[in-house]
């Protein structure tokens, strides 16, 4: 799974400051940088009520962000909504690398990238905790952390931020490594003196500091890693759509040329000939529901609907998926099939399963990835299915397990697992 998000995220990344697709240029000052709506939208609570509010902007092929943001920050931020997840802070400006994170999470809760605070705030935490469990070695993030961070985001006239998770990260590190900090004679002095918390952070870490004492606190546990949210679709962004795909009896879903490009290579093939289409009809023979739920997909992977049938809705999931090249949604079924498969070896549930991917009436499909999958975990479990579930027995005997190709595989692995055993 982690290989086709990495192949996502490639793609998309190939859109970035392109032309391809775009309707929109972001400026700054001097700094002219082609877009695409809907990225911004999705990643940004602000671009998106800039391009779904009432104002001209929303309608305007420019976008002014002024002059008050560092362009090589605005640049990087960008581009990590384009999934340039690496951003290389010792390239910005700033005087250290912490320091440049510090400024990349307040442009980012400038801008609400919720995503690009997350990730920040994970880089800085790691890299702070490492740096005082490294004391001695180099006292500069450190100084730097006492001197200006503190003071710039928990401090009396500290930054309005609207997201408190960096100062939140902030004091978790100052808890977890005060015995470094209380010898530091900087931190002492400005502690002191009132310059480094405010009033409500000077009063937790008192509070943290006085359980210590009482021995009825427990030492805090640093959290350096959160999960980065992805983008979610909203119904809101049809206003946002630039083509239309035309499934089942005419229905129309309002979708982006560069999201349907970036996860399908069907729609990339069809949008490469002709990029000025803004229509594009499938095969009416699909299924107007699981069509729906692919092209949801595209714009929320975690997209679900559970049904009784599960293994024949997965299964028809996979083959719409395959058909237009949907590698990540049909790696994602794929898996949750096999999930399913794996509840119980014993259930009457199984062999069930297998017939519906390996069957004598799934012939259509015998060379899909499913069922070799499928198929491969029947053979891996056939010890288990033989010995514990009935119905798998009756199935195979009956020939309503297998069409004639994978009998004879199973047969031809069956005798080879006996010859290995004698």
């Amino acid at each position: 799974m982690g290989s086709v998000e990495t192949l996502r995220s490639s793609r998309l990344l190939k859109f970035y400051s392109s032309s391809r697709y775009s309707a929109v240029t972001v400026r700054l000052g001097d700094l002219l940088l082609p877009a695409h709506r809907i990225i911004l939208a999705q990643n940004s609570v602000y671009f998106k009520r800039a391009f779904l509010g009432r104002f001209p902007v929303a309608s305007s092929s420019i976008i002014d962000l002024g002059e008050d943001d560092e362009p090589d920050m605005v640049r990087a931020m960008i581009k990590f909504m384009y999934g340039g997840r690496y951003i290389d802070y010792s390239r910005l400006p700033g005087g250290n690398i912490v320091e440049a994170m510090v400024d990349m999470f307040v442009l980012a809760d400038k801008y609400d990238v919720e995503s690009l605070r997350v990730s920040v705030c994970n880089h800085f935490t790691r890299a702070m905790d490492i740096a005082f469990s490294n004391v001695g070695k180099n006292l500069t993030y450190q100084h730097c952390f006492i001197t200006s961070i503190i003071p710039r985001i928990c401090g009396p006239s500290a930054l309005q931020l609207a997201d408190k998770t960096l100062q939140q990260s902030i004091l978790d590190l100052c808890k977890e490594h005060w015995t470094t900090l209380h010898r530091d004679p900087d931190f002492c002095t400005l502690y002191g003196t009132g310059q480094l918390f405010d009033g409500d952070h000077v009063s937790e870490l008192g509070q943290y500091l006085q359980s210590l004492l009482d021995s009825s606190g427990k030492k805090v546990r640093l959290e350096c890693w959160r999960t980065i949210p992805e983008p979610r679709f909203e119904e809101c962004f049809e206003a946002l759509s630039d083509v239309q795909v035309i499934y089942g009896a005419g229905e129309a879903f309002f979708a982006h040329k560069i999201l349907l490009s970036v996860n399908s290579a069907c729609f990339n093939d069809v949008l490469e000939q002709s990029s000025n289409c803004h229509r594009i009809t499938l095969d009416r023979k699909d299924n107007p529901d699981l069509v729906l739920i692919m092209l949801y997909e595209i714009y929320d992977p975690d997209h679900v609907i559970k049904l009784d049938e599960w293994a024949a809705y997965i299964k028809e999931m996979c083959a719409v998926t395959q058909k237009y090249g949907l590698e990540n949604s049909n790696t994602r079924h794929r898996s949750r099939f096999l999930e399913g498969m794996k509840e119980g070896t014993h259930k009457p549930s199984y062999p069930l399963a297998v017939a519906r991917v390996c069957g004598p009436d799934s012939s259509a499909e015998t060379h899909t990835k499913l069922s070799e999958e499928v198929f491969k975990r029947c053979v891996e479990d056939a010890k288990t299915l033989f010995e514990e579930n009935k119905t798998f027995l009756k199935m195979l005997v009956g020939g309503t397990l297998f069409n004639t190709k994978y009998a004879g595989r199973f047969a031809a692995e069956m005798a080879g697992i006996n010859t290995k055993e004698t």
